[in-house]
């Protein structure tokens, strides 16, 4: 068992500012060894802020300087499966940030690859993280509930700022967000590759189901990518499901997280912001499952990061494994390729195809 966990982070932008980098640098046995990103001013900006000495501007002389056992993919979504291939293929644990990739067939290679390599590749779905969200998924999977009929998600937030390429994010460490999330050559698209995504990888980390087909509507308002998204599932064994969301939330809460799962016997109910979840059974009973201590934060950002430390650390298993981050990309890439084509069913296997 090792005791020292030497890890780079790749990509100096605003989440990485905000969360990876200061997460890292507050683990006792942690070691931030370097930063990457192919922007000299926003490289050098984080670099100073946190005293990072060593920097690259590419992965490739990263890898060729560094002795590394892990390493954090923070890019813009469009740059996480280049970067998460050549990290993987250089043995390094990998947590990459949601979403895993925008192609399926991409996800399906870094999860092949990652088994190969037996290393263990991490997607950042904050959520799946948390013990609550374990117990939810032992119960519902272990059958307790019966097989699973339905399902309703939804995920609503405020961030037409962010689809707008305002760079107005505050309060902020170094970096704001930039244009990035504007730019559906560098996020893919909008409101679905960066907020439903959340919910969509809850609900398949909980469920272990896999999309079968995918129906969706989408809609701009004016904006270069999607604010509003409507898609209906159907998955593996028959349960249906649909997955909803808008970025233009108005009022507070700031954000709306809700998952519901409906089964033979019984029914899940999740909510966020602060995480609450109930079983109940159909014979009347309830268990509300173990919330987060009164002291800990409402969006748990550290523990991905804390996660692939442990995992480095071999004190714990991987708790949002990538295959959950290729499941939610082949329901994602299907979604956007339906939603050009006014709604058409595609199968999750043409995407193979």
């Amino acid at each position: 068992m090792r005791n020292h966990a030497r890890i780079a982070v790749i990509g100096a932008g605003w989440w990485a500012t905000e969360w990876h980098i200061p997460t890292l640098l507050a683990h006792p046995q942690a070691e931030l060894v370097a930063l990457v990103d192919t922007n000299p001013a926003r490289l050098a900006q984080a670099a100073q802020h946190y005293q990072v000495a060593h920097t690259y501007a590419s992965v490739d002389a990263l890898l060729a300087a560094e002795t590394l056992d892990g390493a954090v993919v923070v890019t813009n979504h469009a740059a996480h499966y280049a970067v998460a291939k050549q990290c993987l293929a250089h043995d390094l644990h990998v947590l990459v940030e949601k979403p895993l990739v925008l192609d399926a067939r991409h996800g399906q290679e870094l999860v092949a690859l990652a088994q190969a390599r037996r290393r263990e590749l991490l997607v950042g779905y904050t959520w799946n993280f948390l013990p609550l969200v374990a117990r939810a998924s032992e119960v519902v999977r272990s059958g307790a509930l019966g097989a699973i009929q339905a399902i309703h998600c939804q995920y609503n937030s405020n961030i037409l700022g962010f689809l707008q390429g305002v760079d107005a994010h505050q309060p902020r460490k170094v970096h704001g967000p930039g244009s990035a999330y504007a730019d559906p050559t560098r996020s893919g698209g909008g409101h679905g590759h960066t907020q439903l995504t959340h919910v969509i990888g809850l609900l398949l980390h909980i469920t272990g189901l896999r999309a079968e087909q995918v129906s969706a509507l989408m809609a701009n308002h004016g904006l270069s990518v999607d604010l509003v998204d409507v898609l209906a599932v159907r998955f593996a064994g028959g349960a249906l499901g649909t997955a909803s969301g808008v970025g233009n939330l108005a009022g507070a809460p700031a954000v709306r997280l809700r998952l519901d799962i409906y089964c033979e016997a019984g029914r899940l109910e999740l909510a966020a912001y602060p995480i609450q979840c109930t079983l109940h059974t159909a014979d009347g009973n309830i268990e509300e499952l173990t919330p987060q201590p009164e002291d800990a934060p409402p969006y748990p950002a550290a523990a991905p990061v804390n996660n692939l430390v442990d995992v480095i650390l071999g004190r714990a298993a991987n708790a949002s494994p990538g295959e959950v981050g290729w499941r939610a990309a082949e329901l994602l890439d299907a979604a956007y390729r339906s939603a050009a084509q006014t709604g058409r069913p595609v199968l999750i296997e043409e995407l193979y195809t």
